[in-house]
């Protein structure tokens, strides 16, 4: 399930933090770590932790439930920490297991002990990576698709007043009616079905909107019945055809889910 739809309400919208990485230091945690992209770097919560932990065996070396008490802890504030989504869990036990740290607990023969095993987090950084990339694939893919005028649901229309030049060419302005209006629109979206890719949906429906626009400006009282009709059909031919664009890239494009 990818992190966000397990984080708590208090830190969901939060802004990811951003680190670079310095290719220039070779020894460095980031440079050695081939799961840096999920780990990105040791945190300073579990040097805490260690020393809370450090505290706790010295006022209870004699006790016999030492280790378990240790385990218990360990488990209980990682667990929280990573599943409200402050660290990642190798960010954590990366600290607890390196050797400075796991060396003071040596002295009370005490080990830290793994939360999961090596093969469950090998599995588990795996499914991050294939969800990150199909994400990613997706998110690009629907970027430019959306650009494409078939998905611009909401754009408003083209609000130009003037009387648009292609119908005048059918219908000169001094002779205009709404009806002989419609008529060439429905004339001019006949020839884009017909093959000229000028006058598509979108095309025709922007010179029917300029002339109810035009009509309103001049304060032209024409019968506009039909040229609103054929706005309507047009909206609605459009929405339909983004709609089933946007289930065939639904279907083609499924969400990864881990």
């Amino acid at each position: 399930m990818p992190l966000v739809e397990r984080r708590e309400k208090a830190v969901q919208g939060s802004i990811t933090d951003s680190f670079l990485i310095k290719r220039t230091v070779k020894d460095g945690y980031s440079a050695k770590n081939v799961d840096v992209p999920f780990i990105n770097s040791v945190s300073g919560t579990a040097y805490t932790l260690a020393a809370v932990l450090n505290e706790y065996a010295k006022e209870n070396q004699q006790s016999p439930t030492l280790q378990k008490d240790m385990d218990n802890i360990i488990q209980t504030f990682v667990a929280f920490t990573c599943k409200s989504g402050f660290h990642s869990l190798s960010e954590m036990m990366d600290v607890l297991n390196s050797p400075e740290v796991s060396g003071v607990f040596d002295g009370y023969g005490l080990k830290i002990n793994h939360l999961f095993s090596k093969e469950t987090l090998e599995t588990a950084i795996a499914a991050a990576s294939d969800y990150t990339e199909t994400r990613q694939s997706q998110k690009s893919m629907l970027s430019e698709i959306s650009q494409h005028s078939l998905f611009k649901r909401h754009a408003e229309p083209t609000a130009k007043a003037n009387y648009p030049g292609e119908i005048a060419l059918r219908v000169r302005e001094e002779k205009l009616t709404g009806p002989r209006v419609e008529r060439a629109l429905r004339e001019m979206y006949q020839e884009g079905l017909q093959g000229d890719k000028k006058y598509s949906p979108e095309h025709c429906r922007e010179m029917a909107q300029q002339f109810v626009n035009y009509a309103k400006k001049h304060h032209r009282h024409f019968n506009m019945d039909g040229v609103k009709q054929f706005l309507k059909e047009m909206n609605e031919l459009i929405k339909e055809r983004q709609e089933h664009i946007e289930k065939n890239v639904e279907h083609y494009v499924m969400p990864f889910e881990i």
